[in-house]
């Protein structure tokens, strides 16, 4: 076995000084010397241009929605809980179910918007509508896009919450 080993390590080794400008190097290349500490950084330093205003306006509108149907939300939150403790065990037939059913829709139905605001952002990301021009214009997507789902994800959480109480 002794004598075998050598014979077998021998072409593995010599395989290891080949012609370095003949095959490619896994050393790392200059471009993967970069860190993002911060994607919305100095986009002129870059080369970038900024995000185009009608993009933004686009966003602002977008976000506005979201902000809207977030306080609709919010208003609606506590009323629905109330309703669903009262109605809790009660009948379908019962009035007080049923009042806190139409309570738990008008629940939904504001989610349903801040859904829609996201799915919009979705849209905008895949489908490049308002053509995006810059990494910018992504990274101001993205952000706007973050906080949105933020506030459907939060939504969630609370329309399984008032769900759980009936």
């Amino acid at each position: 076995m002794k004598r075998v080993l050598p014979c077998i390590l021998l072409p593995l080794l010599a395989s290891c000084v080949t012609d370095p400008d003949r095959y490619a190097s896994i050393a790392k290349r200059d471009v993967e010397n970069f860190t993002i500490a911060d994607p919305a950084g100095d986009v002129a330093a870059l080369g970038m241009t900024a995000p185009s205003p009608q993009l933004l306006r686009r966003l602002q509108t977008i976000a506005g929605g979201a902000q809207n149907a977030q306080a609709e939300f919010n208003s609606s939150a506590a009323r629905a809980r109330r309703l669903a403790k009262a109605a809790a065990g009660a009948a379908p037939s019962d009035r007080r179910w049923t009042e806190a059913q139409v309570a738990f829709a008008t629940l939904a139905a504001a989610h349903s918007n801040t859904m829609s605001a996201l799915a919009e952002l979705d849209l905008l990301l895949l489908t490049g509508e308002d053509q995006p021009t810059s990494a910018a214009d992504i990274g101001r997507i993205v952000a706007t896009r973050q906080d949105v789902s933020m506030m459907a994800t939060a939504q969630q959480t609370v329309l399984e919450q008032v769900e759980a109480l009936f």
